[in-house]
Order: structure tokens, then sequence, then C-alpha cells
């Protein structure tokens, strides 16, 4: 009996790895950029934005290892014992997403490279834009490719943790010393005026909510790193030790979009400053807030934990969609499994991330140099994080309906609070987004 303590320490570290793979995804575009930008134009206003879209999307976010600890499949199984229908719509949700997710992250992670390192050069070509951002995208691309082809997800999960570390730690040193700057005179809490009536400001909040802490993608792609870290760590959690390490990543990226907000109200919105529409001027002045804060001499230091941000989340945005999208095309020809994870379709994971990358390069290169354009790295954030906030319901609802399925023990399923709360969370998602819909296409 005297073992029992250290038994149970070294099941809750042997399971840590999945919900630090989702702090990983989460704390780059939707904080570095979406919560800073809400923290710089608006002060404390979408602070309240920020705690409910964490609070309200936790369920269909806990589902993902949830089900994958009950069942010993993905909820792309559960998907699959829902119907094909259920497929077929979470296929048209990912094709309506990746390419301007994968363009997004890989982008904002360049940028920061490219503003590090103090790279420079007019890449217009008939056309196309291969300035530095784009050619140091497609850089990071095949690092990515080469990384996960050399170690799969040992490798995923250890440049994680570190990455994370670094994160971490820089971001709450930095927001301690930005509160010390706070003028709370200057600092406000109070919406601006008709900004729920009005479609680009409302584009601010549905952007902000899509994203935070993470698009509800990623609670597929948890319940796969899920099974992968208990094939790779030969170890079985219990259901207290999954739901401990999920709720370490989830909360924690939810703590660090709070983080990010104060820097951008502190150092930003009470000196009037404004982030710049395109991605290489946005990195600039994002290292720029950092080193306002430290001191100049930081500046490199503070520039590499930022990009250490942002590649974990490209890192893993390479690995996850193309995993999805092999493993989904799997589920349409195979006959459903049983209770052991179905194996990778490697020849399709490999075929799908060149894809991917090739056309999100595609779509950064169709972004104009600044000021040459309409069309700037803002809209495709913009448009980005839009999506998944539109495509939220359906995710929600398809995740909601595989834990409550029979195919999850009686005893495995959450109670009644935490089920009534799922549903809540999806009506919510609905009418707003209904919301959305009809100041965008149907007010005056």
């Amino acid at each position: 009996m005297a073992d029992a303590p250290a038994k149970t320490k070294s099941g809750l570290f042997k399971a840590l790895g999945p919900g630090l793979l989702f702090a990983g995804t989460s704390v780059g575009v939707s904080e570095l950029v979406q919560s800073t930008r809400a923290g710089a134009d608006y002060s404390f206003a979408l602070l309240i934005v920020i705690v409910l879209a964490c609070v309200l999307k936790y369920p269909a976010f806990a589902f993902g290892p949830w089900y994958a600890h009950a069942t010993g499949v993905s909820l792309l199984e559960g998907y699959r014992r829902q119907g094909k229908w259920a497929l077929v719509l979470f296929l048209l949700v990912t094709l309506g997403t990746v390419f301007t997710v994968q363009a997004t992250v890989t982008a904002v992670a360049a940028s920061i490279l490219v503003s590090v390192l103090g790279l420079q050069w007019d890449g217009a070509v008939g056309g196309l834009n291969f300035g530095p951002v784009v050619v140091v995208a497609g850089a990071l691309l095949l690092a990515c490719a080469l990384l996960l082809r050399a170690g799969e997800y040992r490798w995923l999960d250890a440049i994680n943790k570190v990455l994370i570390l670094l994160l971490t730690v820089s971001t709450v040193v930095a927001t301690a010393l930005a509160l010390g700057r706070l003028d709370v005179s200057a600092a406000t809490a109070a919406l601006p005026p008709g900004m729920l009536e009005n479609r680009g400001e409302l584009v601010r909040i549905t952007g902000l909510i899509g994203w935070t802490p993470s698009a509800y993608d990623v609670a597929v792609w948890h319940s796969l790193w899920f099974l992968a870290h208990r094939i790779e760590k030969k170890h079985n959690p219990t259901l207290r030790e999954a739901r401990l390490d999920f709720n370490i990543g989830y909360w924690f990226s939810s703590f660090t979009s709070v983080c990010f907000l104060v820097l951008g109200a502190a150092l930003m919105f009470q000196q009037k400053q404004k982030f710049p529409a395109d991605a290489a001027g946005f990195a600039n002045a994002l290292i720029g807030l950092y080193a306002g804060t430290f001191g100049e001499w930081a500046r490199p230091l503070l520039g590499v934990c930022a990009f250490s941000a942002m590649f974990s989340t490209v890192l893993s945005v390479t690995d996850s969609f193309p995993r999805v999208l092999a493993m989904l095309v799997a589920r349409f020809r195979e006959p459903e499994q049983a209770e052991s994870p179905a194996p990778l379709p490697r020849r399709l994971y490999w075929t799908a991330m060149a894809v991917i990358s090739l056309l999100a390069l595609g779509i950064l290169a169709a972004v104009p140099a600044p000021g040459k354009g309409a069309f700037t790295f803002k809209t495709l954030l913009d448009t980005a994080t839009t999506l998944s906030f539109l495509s939220a319901p359906f995710i929600g609802a398809l995740n909601h309906r595989a834990m409550f399925s029979r195919d999850v023990p009686e005893a495995m399923r959450p109670g009644p609070l935490l089920r009534w709360f799922s549903l809540g969370s999806i009506v919510f998602s609905v009418g707003f987004g209904l919301y959305f819909l009809y100041i965008t296409y149907l007010a005056g």
C-alpha cells in the first residue's frame, strides 16, 4: 500500500502530453494575435468574450479525450458510428477551414521569424507575393514535415513541452510587468456603442470566439493524440488522469488568452497604438510590445519565445489536419473499428500534408504586399477565425452525440450537469451564429 501514492504520481506524469499539445496548438494565433489585438483595440471590453468562450466551449473539447478513453477509438470513429452523414458533415467543415487555418498560423510564425532575422526583399512576381513571409512559411512547413517524418508523435510531444515552458515563463513575467504599467484611468471594460449591430465590429467578436481557446476541430485532434500518446507511453491512464491532463492544457491556454489581452490593453490601448494589417508589420509590433516591457536588450530573446509559441502551433496543425483527413478517408472505406485505434494510412497522410501545405502557400502568395491590395493578412485572419466560429455548432453537436451514445458505457458518461451545459453551449453557438449571419447578410 505504501507504493500507491508513487504509482499515482507516476501515472499522472505519464498521462501528461495530449493536453499540453492542446495548449501548444491553442497558444498561437488565438492568443498571440486575436487576444492581443482585442486588448490593443478595445482595452478590457472583450475580456468577457474570452471568458465566456472558454467556459462555453469546454464540453465540446473535453469530450475528445474523454470519448477516446471510454471507447478506445477516436471521435472520428464516434462520428462513423452515427452514420456516414456525420463523416460527410465533418469533412465539409474541415475542407472549409483547413487551408485558411494552415495559411494563417504559418504566416504568423513566419512573420515573427522574419522580424527577428530582419529579412527584407521585394518578392512580387506576376501579381503574386513571394516576399520573405511566404518563403519562410514554405521553409517552416518543410521543417515540420521533416520533423514529423523523423519522430512522428514522439518528437511532436517532446518539442511541444519545451516550447510551452518557454512561452509560459515569458508570458507570465511580461503580464506581471505590464500590469505594473497599467493606467487604470485609461482602461475600459465597456463595449463600444453599437458594436453588436456593426458587421465589421461583430467580426472581431466572432473571430475571437472562433479561436478562443482554439477551434473546435482540435477536439478531434485531441482524441487522436490521446490514443497515440497511450501507445507511445505504453500507459492507459485512468479517466481522472486523462481529464487532469486535458484540464491543465485547456485552462492554461484560457489563462494565456487573458494574459495576452492584458498585454494589449496595458501596453498598446493606453498608448493609442494599433497593429498593422500586414503580417510582417504585425510581428514587428508584437515583438516591440514585449521589448517595451522588458527592454530593447530582450528583443531577440522574446522574439524567439514568441516564435516558439507559434512554431508549436504550426507543427501541431501540420500534423493534425493531414492525420484527421487520412483517418477520415479510411473511415469511409473501412468497416467500423472495434476497441483498438485504427492505424494511420501513411500514404494518405503525407499526400494530404503536401496538398494542404501547397494550397496554404498559394493563399499566402495571393495576399499582396502591404498597400498593394484590399486583401490583407488581417482579412485572411478574420476569414479563418470566422469560418471556425460558424462551424462550431456542427462539431459541437457531433461531439455531444458521440459522448452520450450507446458506445460509451453509462458509468463513463458525463453527469447531467455537463450534459445540459453541453446542450446549452450548442444552442448558444447556433443562436449567435444565426445572429451574425443576419447582421451580415440581411440587416439593412
